[in-house]
Protein backbone atom coordinates (compact mmCIF):
# COMPACT_ATOMS: atom_id res chain seq x y z
CA UNK A 1 0.00 0.00 0.00
CA UNK A 2 1.35 3.71 -0.62
CA UNK A 3 0.41 6.76 0.79
CA UNK A 4 -2.35 7.79 -1.66
CA UNK A 5 -4.62 4.86 -0.04
CA UNK A 6 -4.44 2.81 -3.42
CA UNK A 7 -5.41 -0.88 -2.68
CA UNK A 8 -2.31 -3.18 -3.92
CA UNK A 9 -5.08 -6.24 -4.75
CA UNK A 10 -7.75 -3.50 -6.53
CA UNK A 11 -9.29 -6.46 -8.87
CA UNK A 12 -11.02 -7.54 -5.73
CA UNK A 13 -11.90 -3.39 -5.12
CA UNK A 14 -13.51 -2.43 -8.31
CA UNK A 15 -16.71 -0.82 -9.08
CA UNK A 16 -17.49 -3.64 -10.98
CA UNK A 17 -17.46 -6.39 -8.82
CA UNK A 18 -21.02 -8.04 -10.05
CA UNK A 19 -24.02 -7.49 -12.05
CA UNK A 20 -27.38 -9.90 -12.39
CA UNK A 21 -29.85 -9.50 -14.96
CA UNK A 22 -32.83 -10.98 -13.82
CA UNK A 23 -33.68 -13.58 -17.21
CA UNK A 24 -37.45 -14.44 -17.94
CA UNK A 25 -39.05 -17.30 -20.15
CA UNK A 26 -41.14 -16.63 -23.28
CA UNK A 27 -42.39 -19.40 -25.48
CA UNK A 28 -40.34 -21.72 -23.30
CA UNK A 29 -37.07 -20.10 -23.46
CA UNK A 30 -34.92 -17.75 -22.00
CA UNK A 31 -34.15 -14.31 -22.97
CA UNK A 32 -32.58 -10.96 -21.61
CA UNK A 33 -35.65 -8.84 -21.28
CA UNK A 34 -36.26 -5.40 -23.01
CA UNK A 35 -34.82 -2.27 -21.31
CA UNK A 36 -38.13 -1.03 -19.77
CA UNK A 37 -38.58 -4.64 -17.81
CA UNK A 38 -34.53 -5.23 -17.13
CA UNK A 39 -34.07 -6.15 -13.55
CA UNK A 40 -30.36 -5.34 -12.48
CA UNK A 41 -27.90 -5.85 -8.93
CA UNK A 42 -25.10 -4.42 -9.09
CA UNK A 43 -22.28 -4.68 -6.88
CA UNK A 44 -19.19 -2.45 -6.79
CA UNK A 45 -16.18 -1.00 -4.27
CA UNK A 46 -16.46 2.82 -4.17
CA UNK A 47 -14.63 5.07 -4.58
CA UNK A 48 -12.48 2.72 -6.96
CA UNK A 49 -9.65 1.13 -5.31
CA UNK A 50 -9.79 3.20 -2.27
CA UNK A 51 -8.61 1.17 0.90
CA UNK A 52 -11.18 3.62 2.56
CA UNK A 53 -14.28 2.41 0.30
CA UNK A 54 -17.02 0.32 0.77
CA UNK A 55 -19.41 -2.29 -1.05
CA UNK A 56 -22.51 -0.90 -2.78
CA UNK A 57 -25.25 -3.16 -4.02
CA UNK A 58 -28.09 -1.49 -5.72
CA UNK A 59 -31.27 -3.27 -7.73
CA UNK A 60 -31.47 -0.73 -10.58
CA UNK A 61 -33.88 -0.83 -13.77
CA UNK A 62 -33.45 -0.76 -17.56
CA UNK A 63 -32.43 2.97 -16.93
CA UNK A 64 -30.35 2.91 -14.27
CA UNK A 65 -33.30 4.08 -12.15
CA UNK A 66 -32.23 3.24 -8.43
CA UNK A 67 -35.04 0.93 -6.84
CA UNK A 68 -32.85 0.68 -3.33
CA UNK A 69 -29.54 0.39 -2.44
CA UNK A 70 -27.14 -0.14 0.27
CA UNK A 71 -23.63 0.68 1.08
CA UNK A 72 -21.16 -1.06 3.56
CA UNK A 73 -17.90 -2.36 4.41
CA UNK A 74 -19.51 -5.28 5.79
CA UNK A 75 -19.10 -8.29 2.87
CA UNK A 76 -21.51 -10.57 5.07
CA UNK A 77 -24.58 -7.52 5.58
CA UNK A 78 -23.58 -7.32 1.14
CA UNK A 79 -23.49 -10.59 0.69
CA UNK A 80 -27.10 -11.73 3.07
CA UNK A 81 -28.68 -8.38 1.74
CA UNK A 82 -28.01 -9.58 -2.25
CA UNK A 83 -29.48 -12.73 -1.78
CA UNK A 84 -32.64 -11.44 0.08
CA UNK A 85 -33.36 -9.11 -2.87
CA UNK A 86 -32.77 -11.70 -5.18
CA UNK A 87 -35.16 -13.89 -3.30
CA UNK A 88 -37.65 -11.07 -3.43
CA UNK A 89 -36.71 -10.89 -7.63
CA UNK A 90 -37.51 -14.68 -7.82
CA UNK A 91 -41.12 -14.14 -6.41
CA UNK A 92 -41.86 -11.31 -9.21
Amino acid sequence: MDSDYFIENWGFFTEDLLQITKLKIKKGKWYIPEKEEVMLLDLGWYPDSDMNGQYCLQLVDGNWNEIKSICSKDRFLIKETLEEWMEEQQRM
